[in-house]
């Protein structure tokens, strides 16, 4: 997957994993097909999750983690 970085972009969201709480999160960068966050824990991060930013949601997959963050691709998104 291609992310193409446009600055640190420190915006707050929240990630909604299905039948756990939710976890804080900062987006470090986001594209059309996903997006890296910030996170203190990247490993309770699960595969499928909702992206929350503001009043927008959308389900996404985790491709990668480490380094405290992880790489989702939208769902619906194909990748690079």
């Amino acid at each position: 997957m291609s992310m193409q970085n446009f600055g640190y972009i420190s915006r707050a969201c929240e990630l909604r994993p299905a039948g756990a709480p939710p976890m804080s999160g900062c987006i470090a960068s986001m594209t059309d097909a996903g997006a890296v966050i910030e996170v203190l824990e990247p490993f309770d991060v699960p595969e499928t999750v909702v992206l929350a930013i503001r009043r927008t949601e959308r389900v996404c997959r985790v491709m990668w983690r480490g380094n405290g963050q992880v790489a989702m691709l939208f769902e619906g998104a194909e990748a690079a």
